[in-house]
């Protein structure tokens, strides 16, 4: 499959994400960095969430991989706000690009997407406010749906031993993430 430069979405540490030339609700993730290790656990982590079949109101939706001409890619669900436009990441609406919700639907969301976690076990590596974008529902609603830093990044995966420690560390990582986001807002 081409890629063309023009279907630039954006870009993390390690990979850069396009629109699927082929299909406008998708986009590919392809690896820049030569580090395929996030490729790599994203894939197995995925296949884990797909197999407990959870429900992916928060999670934009793995679609599996496909070659490209810029390298290997995982293609996911391209995330829209209701008017048909790419949803802004939680960060730029931080920075002062009018965030379309007040603080406390801000604050509820924040609260849907943590039970959301906790409900579906999913472990987040990079819990951060680039990875989660706001999508606009409508003029006055929106939710959060996290596009990356998922899976659990221990050498021995201790937190996912039994439902308790692997709440824990959700919980854990949420705090970090909470009292970060409270200094920027």
């Amino acid at each position: 499959m081409d890629i063309d430069k023009q279907l630039y979405i954006g870009k993390g540490l390690d990979r850069e994400c396009y629109l699927h030339p082929e299909d406008s609700s998708k986009c590919i993730k392809i690896t820049v960095s030569g580090d395929y290790r996030q490729h790599r656990d994203d894939i197995k982590y995925y296949h884990r969430l797909q197999k407990r079949d959870i429900s992916w109101q928060h999670l934009a939706q793995f679609h599996g991989l496909c070659s490209t001409s810029l390298g290997d890619g995982l293609m996911f669900e391209v995330v829209r706000d209701h008017d048909g436009s790419i949803s802004k990441s939680l960060r730029d609406y931080i920075r002062g690009n009018g965030c379309p919700i007040d603080r406390q639907q801000l604050d509820d969301e924040l609260a849907r997407l943590k039970s959301y976690l906790l409900k579906h076990s999913i472990i987040m590596r990079d819990l951060k406010d680039d990875n989660l974008l706001l999508q606009r529902l409508s003029d006055s609603e929106a939710r959060l749906v996290v596009i990356d830093g998922i899976g659990n990044n221990e050498f021995i995966p201790f937190s996912e031993l039994a439902p308790v420690f692997t709440n824990m560390k959700i919980n854990r990582k949420w705090a970090k993430f909470s009292q970060k986001l409270q200094a920027k807002l």
